[in-house]
């Protein structure tokens, strides 16, 4: 009778859809009757068990379901059956408990899963995600980097984001950084068709802390964004293999290059909002605004034609971006409002938010600007927390509001490892020159934040400054023209100009 129920949860387990994401936190509470369910749990057979599991799985009760297979998992009923129905049955339940929000339930019925059976792509995509969502950075670089290794065709169809993670986000350690990008590499990934010039960079690096200049020089082969070509050329790191002299990495020609190269993606793949929206970034990257604009304006009156346009926030960012450029700043305001009333996976759109609230800064309005960042919650990034308290600040200073002013500097001086840059600019927006100074040297030498700080200290080009952004400029100026500056920067790297924008931020 065990044998014939558990063919049958096979059959179940094989033709039922269990979604393999994985949410960003539990989201599901056990219910109140938390006691007299175990008890009823442990009185069942195990066969009852499993077929409670998939009734209440198909009644939409994920919790107990979960609960249900879990409880039929550790019986000992379970460890007689065949391998394939085990796997099968750990399977389902780890889809069940990621759906019901029990993460750790679904991390140790997938590793139990993969114990069983090696060969299954999408339990090792369970696991990496899994792992990068309780935090685990090296095992989701592991993760990953064992399947883009057996199954290096799936790497631009895996979620980009799940790759990013590990790799610049919550950064696994070195070793399995660079296992995970060799794999990559190998893998021939595009980041979707988007240009993995980042990752290359990063690769290039840690190949040459470990003395390998060919596998280096095999790498930067690959960067060709105008973004990239600038941390090249300043980061000391890279002069070994980086003759800056060679067209190759003339930033003018590689920002041209790149625009080509945009219009090119969308007329191959017409279909794709995420490639317009590259080619809207790479037109505002050379100064070309008022296509940039026209190119927005198109594609947002025919959103519909486009299989992601759930992603068209971006296109009004850039929208705004390019009003801005144009001057016509009450347009470029109404823009961004609506691109921050848009939802981002089912919350809050905190970037074009925090955005909203910079863009009233620059442009002098403080109420308007502390409006704006009210929206954003506690479900944020220690990137994300650092330019709101920078918007707080900025906001507080041209209101003369010290007692929020000293707050907000507190908070962005205790999260400075997170935004090196946006600290920096904190001290500089209130001439504070001499501790932002003090500070500069050891954020240079964290390998982590060297890269943000030279592309910070870059000259790229820029607009005529804002009523909120003359004194911050002028600050500025003066703080990179000081010799102890220049001097601590030089031993890092290189300040150029660079005949392009910096189009990261809403400028």
């Amino acid at each position: 009778m065990i044998k014939r129920s558990a063919a049958c949860l096979l059959l179940a387990a094989l033709a039922f859809s269990v979604p393999a994401s994985v949410p960003t936190r539990a989201s599901v509470e056990p219910a109140g009757s938390a006691i007299q369910g175990e008890a009823e749990l442990h009185a069942r057979s195990f066969e009852s068990l499993l077929e409670k599991g998939l009734e209440d799985q198909n009644a939409g009760d994920v919790f107990a379901a979960s609960q249900a297979f879990t409880r039929a998992i550790e019986r000992p009923e379970f460890e007689a059956l065949a391998p394939e129905v085990r796997h099968a049955i750990l399977h389902q339940a780890a889809g069940v408990a990621i759906e019901s929000g029990q993460l750790q339930t679904a991390l140790r019925q997938t590793q139990a899963a993969l114990r069983l059976r090696q060969d299954e792509i999408d339990d090792w995509y369970r696991l990496a995600s899994l792992q990068s969502n309780l935090g685990n950075a090296d095992a989701s670089a592991e993760a990953l980097r064992h399947l883009l290794t057996a199954w290096p065709d799936m790497a631009d169809d895996l979620p980009q984001s799940l790759i990013v993670h590990p790799i610049f986000l919550e950064r696994a350690n070195d070793d399995a950084r660079l296992a995970l990008l060799d794999a990559l590499f190998d893998a021939n990934w595009t980041y979707g068709g988007l240009g993995a010039d980042p990752a290359w960079t990063e690769l290039a690096l840690l190949r040459l802390e470990r003395q390998d200049a060919p596998g280096a020089r095999a790498a930067i082969a690959r960067v060709r964004q105008p973004m990239d070509i600038v941390r090249l050329r300043t980061d000391r790191r890279f002069d070994a293999i980086v003759d800056r002299d060679d067209p190759r990495f003339d930033v003018a020609s590689a920002a041209e290059a790149y625009v080509e190269a945009a219009r090119h993606s969308t007329l191959e793949q017409p279909d794709r909002l995420e490639l317009q929206t590259t080619l809207i970034t790479a037109l505002l990257m050379t100064g070309r605004a008022e296509d940039a604009l026209a190119t927005a304006d198109a594609v947002l009156a025919d959103l519909g034609t486009f299989s992601d346009s759930k992603d068209a926030v971006w296109v009004h960012n850039n929208r705004a971006i390019a009003l801005r450029r144009l001057g016509r700043d009450e347009e470029a305001v109404a823009a961004l409002t609506v691109a921050s009333e848009l939802r981002e996976g089912g919350g809050l759109n905190v970037s074009q938010v925090l955005n909203l609230g910079a863009l009233h800064t620059m442009l002098g309005q403080p109420d308007e600007a502390l409006e704006a960042i009210e929206r954003v919650g506690h479900d944020i990034t220690g990137y994300g927390r650092m330019v709101e308290e920078s918007v707080r600040f900025r906001a507080a200073i041209q209101q003369g509001d010290s007692d929020m002013a000293d707050i907000a500097l507190a908070q962005l001086a205790l999260g400075q490892t997170d935004a090196p840059q946006v600290y920096l600019d904190a001290l500089l927006v209130s001439g504070d020159l001499d501790p932002a100074a003090a500070a500069l040297p050891g954020l240079l030498e964290a390998p982590a934040s060297r890269q943000a700080l030279l592309d910070w200290a870059q000259t790229y080009r820029v607009l005529p400054p804002s009523p909120g952004e003359v004194i911050p400029r002028q600050h500025r100026a003066r703080f990179l023209a000081r010799p102890d500056v220049q001097a601590v920067i030089d031993r890092y790297g290189r300040i150029e100009t660079h005949p392009i924008h910096d189009v990261r931020g809403i400028e």
